[in-house]
């Protein structure tokens, strides 16, 4: 029996444009925000983040700190969305199957930073 199906949302299930990411993070105030966000492997707060190892609070403090002011959760969750270009109706179809069976899938798309969904 399968107890636990583990998926890369970024580049296999969402379809990514970095591009877009770093524009809208550049525009946020986020210096060399080009070098800052990896293409393929985030680091810094924005690892953190992805790792679980800062809450949304903290990333969002962090994230206040290195542009120099107050950030609303909509300017946050707008930056991250950049990085979502598409998600193929095909695919999405597939996860709300799995979804029905997998618990653990459930509070993981659930939770995804509070940001995606």
């Amino acid at each position: 029996m399968i107890k636990t199906v583990i998926f890369d949302m970024g580049g296999v299930i969402i379809t990514l444009n970095h591009d877009e990411a770093v524009r809208r993070f550049s525009a946020l105030g986020l210096q060399k925000a080009d070098e800052v966000l990896n293409p393929y492997c985030q680091a810094g707060i924005f690892g953190d983040l992805e790792e679980g190892k800062l809450s949304l609070e903290e990333y969002q403090e962090a994230l206040e700190k290195m542009v120099g002011r107050k950030l609303s959760f909509e300017e946050v969750r707008h930056c991250w969305l950049g990085y979502a270009a598409d998600v193929p109706a095909n695919k999405l179809a597939a996860l709300r199957k799995l979804k029905e069976e997998y618990q653990s899938l459930h509070e993981f798309l659930d939770r995804q930073h509070g940001i995606l969904w």
